[in-house]
């Protein structure tokens, strides 16, 4: 008896070890699940997630929702690794062929025939000393089936595996699923293995050290959400990131796309010059340099375009009817939104953009290196844009300029090519090494007037008489894109008589802009109340309706704006003002904020605070309601800012469909006056707002995307 006891006791595993092997499985399979997980939230495809799904028969360990399929995971984790045959593990006693079958038919009829992918994750390796086709076919390994399926089984057809070295042990596949040769390649096209990635509990993401902290994170919620009481098998991807206090990895702190008029003309001569250099520069920077209003910024949108052996991305400093102040120039906003963007260029392994500078530096250096890696297997040339780089020292004041993040020329990899649109290169903080580089010969070009033909076309779209000289009209704007608009905007409004003084010599604007805006001040010189509605259209962000001008400077003053200054403006079919463009606005602000030569801050805070009452007051239908918080804060009233401050408030405006950019901007207003003030408490709640925003907005991105990903399956 005592042998026999003995005996048993030799071959049997203790209740302390089982439980051992159980949890380090079990930690296994939820660090190689998180390692997944994190991979598609990086690439923003993540919809959501299932755990122990049980609609998702055997293969439930994790189930991913991605944008065009559903992809289910089975994993076997060993301390041990060992090798096995592929014919016992699909035909054997453990019979995974019938489970992934099963899983397949099942995932597709509870998803409604979207696109399932199966993958069987297993510490084990294929033997290489076996043969799979037994003796009736050439003899062939387990390993090299694994080899051969990985690398084939997405195309191969039913005569592909027949003709192949497999074709025996591939028959007894088919005839064993039970499934019709047609929908035995469709679904044998689904499954995939994967050997030895569980023996280390986890799949590597190496884009940076950070990357492993938030995975780890996520392993430890996985158990969490598994084990709460409720009834729960799927959690949206938004969900999972509310829990762990993420933001998504696919939205942009700012837009960066340049409003391109429908009038915009071609400008043949710089396109074909900077077309060159970006063919035949390898990498570094270039510059397109030139005067206010002379088309760079409508050049670099509306030219350069992605091409097959080109991937192009922008950021930019200044956009029209955007004040300053909101992010744009601070240097943590442009790594996120540079990284966000070359992270959605298909460069291979995807990152978590950071939150915090040290780790966008190290992910833009990681992306880049990607980018010059791409560069060297494919001819596909990375060119980031980077605009309007002379309204960072002009006209903000940022924590830290985004110009001291610019990368020097010698960390720019082959492949990648950094285009800088600015009217100069001598700017406070861009690295002397970047401003030399880029302005170069051969690397930095001046744009070129526009030629004659394109400043007719415009005058043709503007309606001008046929009566105008418009030889005249090409000599007086110089080519100039901007005076010409203006002189077409002013001959289209005046009398016929006119329009010879308009374009006389003794009435040349010259070569420079400002000529127009002095001489319209000029005109204005005894009218106080037009020069306190320029003023005021100086400061407004958006446009502003004429009735409201009205009320801020009377009816007269608004009549007078336009009588001698509309050609410099922009008005809508619904009499909406605007300053048409921002070498005027910049103007205004030198000109109506000076007494005795200095300049005049509270008169600047007067006028922003009569705006944020307008706004206050404005009717349900404009949207200048939406911007009394940003107002106040510009007229530097802190108080005023945090008492509109209000997670109630945001909400209301998110609900009623207002741009969740805008509100982060007037949440970020709201932190520097809780900072200013120094309330914690305030501090705190808009932390927790912005928070909100961020998981509502998340949502409702992945909420559209899955929505669109089963409407065009259907």
């Amino acid at each position: 008896m005592l042998g026999s006891g003995s005996l048993v006791a030799s071959t049997r595993t203790s209740s302390g070890e089982g439980e051992r092997r159980a949890i380090r499985g079990f930690a296994a399979q939820y660090s190689i699940a998180a390692s997944l997980i994190y991979q598609h939230i990086c690439s923003g495809e993540l919809s959501w997630v299932g755990l122990a799904d049980r609609s998702a028969a055997s293969f439930d360990d994790v189930v991913l929702g991605l944008k065009n399929r559903v992809h289910a995971y089975q994993i076997k984790s060993k301390r041990d690794p060992e090798a096995i045959a592929f014919n016992t593990l699909l035909l054997g006693a453990d019979d995974l062929l019938q489970k992934l079958v099963r899983a397949w038919e099942t995932i597709r009829e509870s998803n409604n025939g979207i696109a399932v992918e199966l993958t069987y994750v297993t510490s084990d390796f294929p033997r290489t000393t076996d043969a799979i086709n037994g003796s009736a076919g050439p003899r062939v390994s387990s390993a090299a089936f694994y080899r051969t399926h990985g690398a084939n089984h997405e195309t191969w057809l039913s005569t592909d595996w027949q003709g192949s070295d497999f074709s025996v042990f591939w028959k007894r596949l088919h005839i064993a699923s039970g499934l019709s040769e047609d929908e035995f390649v469709c679904f044998w096209r689904c499954v995939n293995f994967q050997s030895g990635l569980a023996r280390g509990g986890g799949i590597p993401h190496t884009a940076t050290f950070y990357d492993q902290h938030r995975i780890e994170d996520l392993a430890a919620l996985l158990p969490i959400l598994v084990s709460e009481a409720s009834d729960q098998d799927r959690w949206d991807a938004a969900e999972i990131m509310q829990r762990l206090n993420w933001k998504s990895p696919t939205s942009l702190r700012h837009p960066h796309i340049f409003p391109v008029d429908l009038a915009v003309q071609t400008n043949p001569k710089t396109e074909a010059a900077l077309l060159g250099a970006l063919t035949s520069v390898e990498q570094g920077y270039l510059s397109l340099l030139g005067p206010p209003g002379s088309g760079k910024s409508t050049l670099l949108q509306a030219t350069l375009l992605p091409t097959p052996k080109a991937a192009i991305m922008r950021y930019l400093a200044f956009v029209p009817d955007e004040r300053h102040g909101l992010g744009r120039a601070e240097a943590i906003d442009f790594l996120h939104d540079i990284v966000t963007q070359l992270n959605d260029l298909g460069l291979g392994d995807h990152v978590f953009p950071g939150s915090d500078l040290p780790e966008l530096r190290s992910q833009l250096e990681y992306l880049l290196l990607k980018a010059s890696e791409r560069y060297r297997n494919a001819q596909i040339k990375t060119i980031v844009v980077i605009d309007g780089l002379d309204h960072v020292p002009r006209e903000e004041t940022p924590t830290r300029s985004f110009l001291a993040e610019l990368p020097l020329p010698e960390a720019i990899p082959k492949g990648v090519l950094v285009l800088l649109g600015s009217q100069r290169l001598d700017l406070n903080d861009l690295p002397p090494s970047v401003a030399g580089q880029a302005g170069r010969r051969g690397r930095s070009f001046e744009i070129a007037p526009l030629p004659k033909e394109s400043i007719v076309e415009l005058a043709k779209l503007g309606g001008l008489s046929s009566a105008i000289d418009l030889n005249k009209l090409y000599t007086v704007c110089g080519g100039h894109p901007l005076i010409a608009r203006y002189l077409i905007a002013k001959l289209a409004s005046a009398a016929p008589d006119e329009a010879g003084t308009i374009l006389s010599d003794e009435h040349v604007p010259g070569e420079q802009v400002e000529d127009f805006y002095r001489k319209a001040w000029h005109d204005l010189e005894k009218h106080d109340a037009a020069k306190s509605g320029l003023a005021y259209l100086a400061l407004v962000e958006g446009s502003i309706a004429a009735t409201e001008l009205d009320k801020l400077v009377g009816s007269d003053g608004t009549d007078a704006v336009w009588k001698v200054a509309g050609h410099l403006l922009r008005a809508d079919a619904s009499n909406r003002l605007s300053i048409f463009h921002n070498s005027f606005r910049l103007f205004l602000l030198e000109q109506t904020n000076l007494r005795f030569g200095r300049r005049d801050d509270a008169a600047l805070r007067r006028r922003y605070s009569d705006l944020a009452e307008m706004a206050k007051n404005c009717s349900q239908s404009d949207p200048q309601r939406w911007l009394e918080l940003r107002y106040r804060s510009r007229s530097e009233d802190d108080l005023a800012v945090l008492t509109l401050a209000t997670p109630d408030r945001f909400r209301t405006q998110f609900a009623e469909r207002r741009n969740p950019a805008d509100i982060h901007a007037d949440i970020r207003l709201a932190l520097k006056s809780s900072a200013t003030v120094r309330n914690p408490e305030k501090l705190f709640e808009l932390i927790l707002a912005r928070h909100e925003l961020e998981s509502r907005t998340a949502a409702i991105e992945i909420d559209s995307l899955w929505a669109i990903s089963h409407f065009t399956k259907s």
